[in-house]
Formats: structure tokens, C-alpha cells, sequence
């Protein structure tokens, strides 16, 4: 794996029997068919101490952090019991020609887990989800680990728990994970999406195709190709598809005229945009064929009536919170729509979509909620 010098290969894992060692596979002359293997130093991911340990760190997952530098997280002991206490990173120095490696034991994680999935995200911060408890359960809970203060932090939990699932790390920094199995072993076709920004996950459609165990790759283009897994009949899916991000999303997709509620908006418009202004425009009339912006750069997924008038003239009220204002350097804003309980309007469907200006040159793809009684 990642994590280790050049021609080195580092091999983690191991069951009770194996004592939880760790081996590193040197080849010479970019060639790996011609190498051979040593026993470095093992993990006692119960003491958290270097040594030869007395219990194993079975189906870890681990990620390299570094040139030399791999965390392992969680995995069983010998009584087949999830770890939280002892989360390591091992340390190759590749300067030296023993290569053993040293261990250290970062900060205990919130939720003991094995089998989980890590993700080295772009501010360098490592998002864990996924895996089992203790009693074999699926875990919803997904955690943070920051190399640079060695310690987990809580964020936000997955909507539907699942394993084997499919993921993608957008150009953006978001996360897109496709199907898995959740808890009753029925192979999903959900997509969520982590926005680190925000440290939550939210819900961002269906794939065509059920699917578990598939593989997930970025595109040049920004989109995600989805290609394998297995469907519920344990088949193999020889449908390939892809997946295409949206730079506008919410966390819900209706609200109660009755009793009011709010729904969160998740924007995204790229690094490239950071720190330019945007405004969040609605409507009731549709999305097709839209409203040309000034400057004819861009058209607003938007057909403009009077109630988008009646909008701008509340915008960054209590009810149209943070629609307009500028982008983080990242190019991410978060903006709500509040709405208090009220009458008439049941059965509407808002459309919203998103414009940056100076120039007017950008628009979001459009999301529409729904009032329902």
C-alpha cells in the first residue's frame, strides 16, 4: 500500500494467529515480482505500545498519511471485539535500513468500529465511515481524524448505514458514496454525499443500477464512473454508469405549510470561484426555458414571475436566510429558506437555483421543494 518509501510495499493486517504483525515487502530495480518480505514490528492495538503484541488488528483499514506515515484504524482483537482505545499510526523511517517502523497511538475514536472506510480528504483531515460495532450492527456514525492534533472529532452521520459501499473524493472535496448493503443485507442504489464544509452527509439521488462491492473513479471531466458490484442475486453488474455532481443541493425536499419548517441549501461552485458573490433566486413557474442573466454569459435554470420579485425583496430575511452573499475562499456557502406556518400555498413547488455575479457568468443546476399541507 501508500505510506511507505520507494520499492517498499507495506502489508497490515493479520488474525490472532498472526499476532498482529506487520510485513514490509522490499523490491529492487522497480521490478515487485522479484522482492522479498520482513517482520516488522507488530501492533498491540490493545496497549496501543510497539512490540509484538498479545492480540491482532484484524481487517484494519488504514490509509497512508504521509511519505512514511499509515494509519490504521480500528479492526477486531482476539475476542473478535471491535477497537476504539488504540488507533495507530505506524512510521516507516526511510532513512535508516532496518525499516521496522514505530507505532503511536492517536487519540481513542468515539465509536469502536472494524471494517470501516477511510478517506484522506483535501484540508488533510482522514473521514472514517461505515464498518461494524461490537455486535456485528452496521454503524451510521462517521468520525475525523486530524494528523496534525493526533485526535478524532464526531461529524455528521450517514443517512442509510451501509457496507462495501463505493466512493468517490470529488475535485471539490466532497465525498459521494454509491449503494452497499445496509443492515438487512439488501443491496442499496442510494447515493449520499459528505460536505466537509459543513460536516454533514446528504441524501443525492439513486443510481440506475443496485449495487454492492462496485468500484467508483473520478473522471477528467468532474463526473464519477461506477462500473462492477454485485446486484441482490449476488450477480455481477456488468452495467456501467455514471454519476454527475450537482453544485446545488438541499437537505430536504418538501416543507409543511401547516406547521412550517426549513430546508438547508448546499452550495457549490468550485476553488476557481472562491470568494465571489452569488445570489440564491426562486420561483413558481418552472425551471424551462430559464432567465438569460446579464451580460447573455449564462441563463438562470429559473422562468422569473412574481413571486421571484416578492423573494428579492426578503432576501437575507429570517425567511430567505444567507441568499445572498459570497463564497468562502473555497467556493462552498450554506443558506436557508425558513418557512413559517402558513395558509394558501399548499401544493406549490418552489424551484431555486443560484447566480454569481460580477460577472453574471455562472449558474447552478436548479432543486425544487415541494409545499405540502
Amino acid at each position: 500500500m501508500d505510506g511507505t518509501p520507494d520499492n517498499h510495499i507495506l502489508l497490515v493486517n493479520g488474525d490472532a494467529k498472526d499476532m498482529g504483525r506487520i510485513l514490509l515487502y522490499t523490491f529492487t530495480d522497480n521490478n515487485p515480482t522479484t522482492g522479498t518480505f520482513k517482520v516488522c514490528t507488530a501492533i498491540d492495538p490493545v496497549l496501543g505500545l510497539t512490540g509484538r503484541g498479545r492480540r491482532s488488528a484484524d481487517r484494519n483499514d488504514y490509509i497512508a498519511l504521509s511519505d512514511t506515515k499509515v494509519l490504521i484504524t480500528g479492526g477486531l482483537d482476539a475476542a473478535s471485539i471491535p477497537q476504539a482505545g488504540n488507533y495507530i499510526a505506524v512510521v516507516f523511517d526511510a532513512g535508516t535500513e532496518a525499516l521496522n517502523g514505530t507505532f503511536t497511538a492517536t487519540g481513542a475514536m468515539n465509536t469502536p468500529r472494524n471494517s470501516g472506510t477511510c478517506v484522506m480528504l483535501n484540508h488533510g483531515k482522514v473521514l472514517i465511515f461505515g464498518g461494524t460495532d461490537a455486535n456485528d450492527n452496521l454503524v451510521a456514525t462517521c468520525e475525523l481524524y486530524d494528523p496534525a492534533a493526533n485526535t478524532w472529532t464526531a461529524t455528521g452521520d450517514l443517512h442509510t448505514p451501509r457496507d462495501r459501499a463505493a466512493y468517490a473524493l470529488l475535485n471539490d472535496g466532497r465525498v459521494v458514496i454509491f449503494g452497499g448493503k445496509d443492515g438487512s443485507s439488501n443491496v442499496l442504489s442510494s447515493v449520499e454525499t459528505y460536505y466537509p464544509w459543513a460536516g454533514i452527509w446528504l441524501q443525492t439521488g439513486d443510481m440506475i443500477h443496485a449495487r454492492t462491492a462496485a468500484r467508483a473513479a473520478l473522471l477528467a471531466d468532474g463526473d464519477v464512473l461506477i462500473a462492477g458490484g454485485q446486484d441482490s442475486a449476488g450477480a455481477p453488474v456488468a452495467q456501467a454508469e455514471t454519476y454527475t455532481p450537482l453544485t446545488l443541493e438541499t437537505d430536504s425536499t418538501s416543507i409543511s405549510a401547516s406547521t412550517g419548517g426549513s430546508v438547508g441549501y448546499y452550495l457549490t461552485a468550485g476553488s476557481g470561484n472562491g470568494n465571489r458573490n452569488y445570489l440564491l433566486f426562486t420561483g413558481v413557474s418552472g425551471t424551462e426555458p430559464g432567465t438569460p442573466l446579464p451580460g447573455g454569459k449564462a441563463t438562470l435554470p429559473l422562468n422569473w414571475d412574481v413571486f421571484t420579485n416578492i423573494a428579492l425583496t426578503l432576501v437575507n430575511s429570517p425567511i430567505f436566510q444567507d441568499f445572498m452573499g459570497a463564497l468562502d475562499g473555497n467556493g462552498n456557502a450554506t443558506a436557508a429558506f425558513n418557512l413559517p406556518p402558513i395558509t394558501g400555498v399548499s401544493g406549490i413547488n418552489m424551484y431555486f437555483a443560484y447566480a454569481l455575479n460580477k460577472p453574471w457568468d455562472y449558474a447552478s443546476n436548479p432543486v425544487s421543494v415541494s409545499i405540502d399541507p
